[in-house]
């Protein structure tokens, strides 16, 4: 590799591991969220007020609820009772 092909090779790894870093930190909000909306729901939130608190839509967080409890995905969140 020359010189600058190292210089670049550098440059993208740095910018790599800054980007894994906030996909992290993303990964982990969103699993805060799906924790914390189902916490709210569980005490009588509705879907627009939790949604509005956040800034979304209450289409969006409803999907967004739905997808965090979707087989594969990345958030750790328990499942919510169905009574």
């Amino acid at each position: 590799m020359s010189h600058m092909a190292d210089s670049e090779y550098e440059e993208l790894r740095a910018q790599l591991a800054e980007l894994g870093e906030e996909l992290q930190a993303h990964s982990a909000n969103i699993a805060k969220r799906t924790e914390l909306v189902e916490r709210a729901r569980d005490v009588g939130m509705t879907w627009r007020e939790a949604a509005g608190l956040l800034g979304m839509t209450e289409h969006g967080l409803i999907k967004a609820q739905k997808n965090a409890h979707r087989p594969g995905s990345t958030t750790t969140s328990r499942r919510r009772k169905t009574a």
